[in-house]
């Protein structure tokens, strides 16, 4: 009679240790969703602000007159400018002459 005891604790046991891990896996996945949205969310919002803040910048750029910028100086094209040339002495198998 102990033996069928000992049988049914044991039994017992193992299905709250895995109604327990059924439970935390759940957990974890409701978790990992609520992280998934709260990342959608701030996803939506900074691509709102983005789009605002470029509607605002096409408002600005139409309101602006194009004459209305200064005019900017044009700028001068590089003079090629010719490098002194290095002699490098050839190795000798003297390492103290060469440097």
């Amino acid at each position: 009679m102990s033996m069928v005891l000992d049988l049914t604790k044991n039994k017992r046991d193992e299905y709250k240790r895995q109604l327990d891990a059924e439970f935390q896996d759940q957990q974890r996945k409701h978790e990992l969703k609520r992280d998934v949205d709260r990342n959608k969310l701030t996803y939506m919002q900074q691509i709102q602000q983005l789009i605002a803040q470029n509607q605002a910048m096409a408002q600005l750029c139409t309101v602006v007159p194009a004459a209305a910028l200064a005019p900017v100086a044009a700028i001068p094209a590089p003079q090629s400018t010719r490098l002194p040339l290095r002699q490098i002495k050839h190795f000798k198998e003297d390492i103290l002459e060469w440097t």
